[in-house]
C-alpha cells in the first residue's frame, strides 16, 4: 500500500512539472482581391494564392510574419504539409517560456468557404487534429484550447449549411478578426 501511495505522489508531482500543453489553432483565409467581396488592396497583398506576400500572412503584420519576426516570445518550430489541399501553408509556433503551441493554416483565398466551414466546425468541437512535435502529441482543430479566424467575413457574401453537434457541454473559446463579424458569426 505504501509503495502505491509513493508512486501516486510521484505521478502527481510529475504532472505538475510537465503540465499539458495549451494549443491555439488559427485559420487564416488569405486576402483575395479576385474571389472575395473586399475593398481591393494592392495586387501583391491581395493575391490569395501567394502566402509569402499576402496581407494576412506574409506581409509585415500578417500572422506568419508577426509570430516569426516580430513577436519575441514565439519561435517557429515546424513547417507542416497539410492533408487539406485548400491550405497553402501550415506552420507550428511554440511559446519560448510556456508550454503553448500555435498552429496556423493559410487557406487559399479562393477557398474562403472551406476555411470558414472548418473554423466553425472546430468551434463546435468537431474535426480534431493531432500534430506531433518532438514526440509530443498536440491537439488542434476541434480539440484546441483556443481557435481564431482571421480574414474577410465571407458570411457577408455566402451562407454555409453545417451540421453542428447539439449537446456540447463545454463552450469553446474563439477569436474572430473579420469585418462586422459579430452579426454574422453569432449563433442565434
Amino acid at each position: 500500500m505504501f509503495k502505491k501511495l509513493i508512486l501516486l505522489i510521484c505521478f502527481i508531482q510529475l504532472l505538475s512539472i510537465y503540465p499539458q500543453a495549451k494549443t491555439i489553432h488559427v485559420f487564416v483565409s488569405l486576402c483575395d482581391n479576385q474571389f472575395q467581396g473586399i475593398v481591393p488592396v494592392p495586387k501583391k497583398l491581395g493575391n490569395g494564392k501567394d502566402p509569402s506576400n499576402n496581407l494576412y500572412w506574409g506581409a509585415a503584420y500578417g500572422v506568419k510574419s508577426y509570430f516569426h519576426r516580430i513577436a519575441k516570445d514565439w519561435k517557429l518550430v515546424k513547417k507542416i504539409t497539410s492533408s487539406n489541399d485548400d491550405v497553402l501553408e501550415r506552420v507550428l509556433f511554440k511559446h519560448k517560456y510556456k508550454s503553448i503551441f500555435l498552429l496556423a493554416d493559410a487557406y487559399d483565398g479562393e477557398q474562403i468557404k472551406s476555411c470558414t466551414r472548418n473554423f466553425l466546425k472546430a468551434s463546435n468541437h468537431q474535426s480534431p487534429e493531432i500534430v506531433t512535435y518532438n514526440k509530443q502529441k498536440l491537439s488542434f482543430g476541434g480539440d484546441a484550447n483556443l481557435l481564431a479566424y482571421i480574414g474577410h467575413d465571407g458570411l457577408m457574401d455566402f451562407s454555409l449549411n453545417i451540421d453542428y453537434q447539439k449537446n456540447i457541454k463545454k463552450e469553446k473559446d474563439v477569436i474572430i478578426l473579420a469585418c462586422y463579424s459579430q452579426h454574422f458569426f453569432l449563433l442565434k
